[in-house]
């Protein structure tokens, strides 16, 4: 799974190194090319992608040396094996029935607020993992991951809290969300291993004013190559989708630093430094 078109950006990543004990974290320049071992290059920086982006500016700041360094620390991308980049968020909050093609699809209408629905962090798991049940439904997706934890963010700052974006598969057991349950969605969504994410976390850099125009994000299924989505149409837009995930006033919700959202889609949150807006 991947996310495209997003030209200068960094990709943040997750894998593992033969020989080498747990996860690393890492940074690629270029889909495909050779994986910079960031834990190697600065043993100080965090293990956990969590921590790193709750680190703020001084871990991205570190990337970004690395970025423009050459030749070192390098590894080539078929020497490790990807992870999910992110594998601890404290919430993955998803919007159903956000893309207008998609409710035309399902011959239904657009919904008039943000359709909020959440899975488990026990669902994530990396971007060439087996998904385990026997019989599943998916959909590719754009997730925002948070990088700022805030509460009651307006919808003109909400960019500033998103570090970066990635691809996640929100896949589904429709027997148990439509039939089992009471019809209640969360059971079928939130199975070990139904959020696939990754392999990057592409940051935010060239996306101005949250306008994602133009990005494409695809997937392969079985060696062949799906696109998801170019130039969407969202019946909400990113910015509006988080400052009513974080403004239920019945309902209040910190987003913390590293969660993951997807847009269609789930936000993930890891977050520190905490905002509050009025």
């Amino acid at each position: 799974m991947a996310v495209s078109r997003l030209p200068g950006a960094m990709r943040l990543l997750r894998f593992q190194r033969p020989g080498a004990a747990g996860p690393r974290l890492g940074l690629q320049e270029e889909e495909g090319g050779d994986v910079v071992d960031l834990s190697e290059a600065e043993p100080e920086l965090p293990r956990s992608m969590r921590a790193f982006l709750e680190s703020g500016e001084h871990g991205l700041a570190a990337a970004r040396r690395w970025a423009l360094a050459s030749g070192r620390h390098r590894l080539p991308r078929a020497g490790v094996r990807l992870l999910a980049p992110i594998d601890d968020p404290e919430k993955v909050i998803c919007v159903g029935l956000n893309y207008r093609d998609h409710c035309l699809e399902q011959d239904v209408k657009v919904p008039k607020e943000p359709l909020i629905f959440s899975k488990f962090p026990s669902a994530i798991t990396g971007p060439f993992d087996d998904i385990v049940h026997p019989e599943v439904d998916w959909e590719a997706e754009l997730a925002a991951i948070v990088g700022k934890a805030g509460r009651h963010i307006q919808e003109s700052v909400a960019m500033e809290h998103i570090v970066g974006f990635a691809v996640a598969n929100d896949v589904s057991a429709r027997d148990w969300q439509m039939r089992r349950n009471g019809r209640q969605w969360l059971l079928g969504k939130t199975f070990d291993t139904f959020c696939p994410i990754g392999p990057a976390i592409v940051t935010k850099d060239s996306v101005t004013g949250g306008d994602l125009t133009g990005w494409e994000a695809f997937f392969q299924l079985h060696g062949m190559t799906h696109l998801l989505c170019r130039c969407p149409q969202p019946a909400h837009p990113l910015q509006r989708q988080r400052a009513a995930d974080a403004e239920q006033q019945h309902q209040p919700t910190r987003l913390q630093a590293a969660p993951a959202h997807c847009l269609g889609v789930p936000v993930c949150s890891t977050g520190r430094r905490e905002t509050t807006a009025s």
